[in-house]
């Protein structure tokens, strides 16, 4: 029988194009390190790239992707314009769990592009 860590780091859930998945290979590392940057990430502060790695692996983390993104516009060389095999990540939530009777949710964000549309509120129901 599967771990209860290794059951709930394989969830996944779907709403039109967005996905929010638990799989932790689906992070982009280096959009995480960019969000804790940011200004509008005021409670935490920017993290190396290792640490954020390390991070995200010893937490649960809910991430959201925006799965109907395009590829960049035809171009003469590429004149098709094709969908995106990877989606883009647009939030997260990142919890510290030991997977059998207690989770904290300490880290929530979503793209301020994508506000206003209920994608942090369902982030929180899954």
């Amino acid at each position: 029988m599967a771990s209860a860590a290794s059951q709930l780091r394989q969830k996944s859930w779907r709403r039109d194009e967005f996905l929010i998945s638990t799989d932790p290979s689906l992070i982009p590392v280096d959009a995480v390190s960019n969000v804790f940057s940011s200004d509008e990430f005021y409670w935490a502060k920017p993290l190396p790239e290792d640490a954020t790695r390390e991070m995200l692996q010893n937490s649960l983390c809910f991430g959201l992707y925006d799965t109907d993104q395009d590829s960049p516009p035809p171009s003469p060389g590429n004149p098709t314009k094709e969908k995106s095999s990877t989606p883009k990540f647009i939030g997260i939530a990142r919890c510290i769990t030991d997977f059998a009777t207690v989770i904290y949710i300490t880290d929530v964000w979503v793209d301020p592009a994508y506000r206003s549309e209920g994608l942090g509120t369902w982030l929180m129901e899954c």
